[in-house]
């Protein structure tokens, strides 16, 4: 079987070099292309035929293969090696990457719907969230800090968004799902496909990328206090936010920063965009709970 490794080299150490990667894609009998995301022509490798796509990397990394895929029946599988990882950790995958490998049989995928953001008349794609408000003012203040890794990355993150939350004035923004407008004082509006994000926060606990839904989660100036204690320990209970479900979201607003997954803009006055869902899914190849007896025409999803 022929597999095309996009890898992210800069992404984990220890075990998570090409090498070792190559190495255990060999042992669960994959032929393996490499391409690294630091040199030019991944875009174009991506558009290639193969068997398996596997992605080795974070966040940013999966979201490259994902919106640039050629083929979208070709089946992804994901290596976590970032920091937050917040596209696997939605859907409960974790390992090494040997581990991982002898567990993919090719039958078990999910499929994983891709969103579409359009504003200035351009279309964009994301596979994590478009936010407008405090999620995307703590990109833009992490953007100007030196860089770290694991934990102390979203440690980080998660004192940036407490500070941002505590410093944050109501958006001016009006907010319409399914033609619908809701009102509310808002510090933060995020449109989801996936439940974790920013700086691995379990934001959108019951989405499913699959539904062909949309997850708006608006963190409202009154939860203000009861959010900023939720983040010291976002597992321990679901956010103190609220939640709808859409398949098409338009937000106005003025004069707060916005982002398109970990992509920030700044303010640009007043902004419009509509957020929708892209007409076909991609593929996400599930490990199997137990490599050594399924086989693979069990376990297979639609």
């Amino acid at each position: 079987m022929r597999a095309l490794l996009l890898h992210n080299p800069s992404a984990g150490t220890g075990g998570h070099d090409k090498d070792d990667i190559v190495a255990a894609l060999k042992l669960a009998g994959f032929e393996t292309r490499y391409a690294s995301t630091k040199k030019d022509g991944a875009a174009e490798a991506l558009r290639e035929k193969a068997d398996l796509l596997v992605v080795g990397g974070g966040d940013g990394t999966v979201r490259l293969a994902l919106t640039r895929l050629g083929d979208l029946d070709t089946p992804v599988a994901l290596l976590p090696l970032g920091s937050a990882n917040n596209i696997a950790r939605s859907l409960g995958i974790a390992g090494t990457p040997s581990e991982l490998a002898e567990s993919w049989r090719l039958g078990r995928t999910l499929p994983f719907d891709l969103g579409t953001v359009t504003r200035k008349g351009l279309a964009a794609a994301f596979v994590e969230a478009f936010g407008v408000g405090v999620i995307p003012e703590t990109i833009r203040r992490r953007s100007k800090e030196g860089e770290a890794d694991g934990a102390d990355d979203l440690r980080r993150g998660r004192k940036a968004l407490r500070k941002a939350l505590q410093e944050a004035s109501p958006l001016d923004v009006t907010l319409t799902i399914d033609g619908k407008q809701i009102d509310g004082e808002f510090l933060g509006i995020e449109v989801l496909n996936i439940g974790f994000t920013g700086p691995g926060l379990p934001l959108a606990c019951d989405a499913d990328p699959g539904d062909h839904l949309l997850d708006v989660v608006c963190i409202t100036t009154d939860r203000r206090d009861a959010f900023i204690d939720w983040i010291d320990s976002p597992l321990d209970c679901e956010p103190p936010v609220v939640t709808y479900q859409a398949s098409r979201v338009e937000i106005v607003w003025r004069d707060a920063p916005s982002r398109i997954d970990d992509k920030a803009s700044d303010p640009d006055g007043r902004e419009q965009a509509t957020v929708a869902l892209a007409g076909r899914p991609v593929r996400i190849l599930m490990p199997a709970a137990d490599p050594l007896h399924t086989h693979p025409a069990q376990g297979s999803r639609a």
